[in-house]
């Protein structure tokens, strides 16, 4: 079972928002991944979501990003951090 949400982001995740969001992915048994201009990212990888933001995701405010939850608790997981991502815009 899998299940997609578009999110808008800030302009930038702060270190300790990409911390906290890898941790609540690493919960699920899920994978999860974001997907963005054709590039896919394993959103349980601390390393390769920093490398991400720091060098393919665009600087313009609350871009759009794919988050793809494939897995028996997908929908589970694609509430709880689609939610999380959408807190992080109003922080």
């Amino acid at each position: 079972m899998g299940a997609e949400s578009v999110v808008l982001l800030p302009n930038r995740l702060s270190i300790g928002q990409i911390n906290e969001f890898v941790n609540a992915a690493g919960t699920f048994e899920s994978e999860i991944l974001f997907l963005y201009q054709g590039i896919q990212i394993n959103a349980k990888g601390l390393l390769g979501i920093n490398l991400f933001f720091l060098s393919h995701y665009s600087k313009d405010q609350h871009e759009p990003i794919t988050l793809i939850v494939e897995g028996s608790d997908a929908q589970e997981a694609i509430k709880s951090l689609a939610m999380m991502l959408t807190g992080f815009r109003k922080k």
